[in-house]
């Protein structure tokens, strides 16, 4: 069980970093948004990106996605895997 609750969060942190960065790149293209792929990309990635962007922002550049791949790498997934290690 505890194997296969890691498994899922491993595979639900790869999903939200690859939404993250189709995000960014649809974000430089002159793509419509309102495209119900596009808007359900960014219905998951905003939530996120949102309260980053008020810290992250140097002179014009937004550094948020950056920001937020490295807090799920080395802050959430490790929390989870405890939460579950612990838990099992």
């Amino acid at each position: 069980m505890q194997a296969i609750l890691l498994y899922a969060g491993s595979i639900l942190v790869r999903i939200i970093s690859f939404l993250l960065l189709v995000s960014v790149l649809v974000s430089w293209l002159p793509v419509s948004r309102d495209n119900p792929i596009i808007r359900f990309i960014y219905s998951v990635t905003e939530p996120m990106l949102a309260p980053l962007r008020r810290v992250s922002c140097i002179g014009g550049l937004d550094f948020s996605p950056m920001l937020a791949l490295l807090l799920l790498d080395l802050v959430a997934f490790p929390l989870y895997r405890m939460l579950v290690v612990a838990v099992f």
